[in-house]
């Protein structure tokens, strides 16, 4: 009924526990591999299965993210893109949802976007989702990705829509959406609290200093004047 997918570059750190934990949610898993030729790291074909699909076509190409999401075949009804450090968390029957969501008028279903910190020294536990479980707070109101906001959302959406995506979050507007409730909200999936009482995505954001350099050597996302890709960024998000 539904089917996971990424793209995947410097982050396979936790793959295998990414995995694992999806695959009790999810029909499909789709994993793109663009990680640098010239690197060590590489999806483990081995992690491969009749529900696990790897595409090594992307090796090394860098800045295709929207070109894979746009020209991706759907196998299934729904569909949800997520980064190797997001785990979606489900509170209620997940296919009960599902199925409601899929014969509703809403074609795109809001998920908030929470983010976590937390240290390695704090746990002795080796799961991503058992060591970091801070969740970061706004800020004088302010939401997104690098104002520590809890607001910033993905979505699952229905694949017959056929969008082309705007960003690594939501697809092209005009569209239906909804929340958890199947609820009417707003387009503008910045501005506005979106409810997480049933499901939900916990972003893993900045993990231990080392994990925290291999992802600013990607080269993505930093802003020119905020710079949240620094010590004072990484000190916030670990308290």
């Amino acid at each position: 009924m539904i089917e996971l997918c990424t793209i995947v570059a410097h982050e396979n750190r936790y793959l295998v526990e990414w995995i694992a934990h999806h695959l009790l949610r999810f029909d499909k898993i789709t994993i793109y591999d663009n990680n640098p030729l010239d690197g060590n790291e590489r999806v483990d074909h081995e992690l491969a299965s009749d529900d696990v699909v790897i595409n090594y076509d992307y090796r090394g190409m860098k800045n295709v993210m929207s070109t894979i999401r746009d020209k991706h075949k759907y196998t299934e009804p729904l569909a949800i893109w997520l980064d190797a450090d997001e785990f979606l968390i489900d509170i209620t029957n997940k296919d009960e949802l599902f199925i409601s969501f899929l014969i509703s008028n809403f074609d795109v279903m809001h998920l908030n976007w929470l983010t976590y910190s937390g240290k390695l020294e704090n746990t002795d536990v080796d799961l991503v989702i058992h060591r970091f479980k801070t969740p970061v707070q706004p800020i004088n109101g302010r939401f997104g990705y690098w104002r520590q906001g809890n607001r910033g959302g993905k979505c699952i959406f229905k694949t017959s829509i056929n969008r082309t995506w705007r960003n690594t979050h939501m697809p092209v507007k005009p569209y239906n959406p909804c929340d958890t409730d199947l609820e009417a909200i707003y387009q503008n999936d910045y501005a506005y609290n979106i409810k997480h009482n049933k499901m939900y995505i916990a972003h893993y954001i900045t993990k231990t200093w080392e994990e925290f350099q291999t992802k600013v050597q990607r080269g993505t996302l930093v802003d020119s004047t905020l710079n949240h890709y620094n010590q004072v960024f990484f000190n916030q998000f670990n308290p």
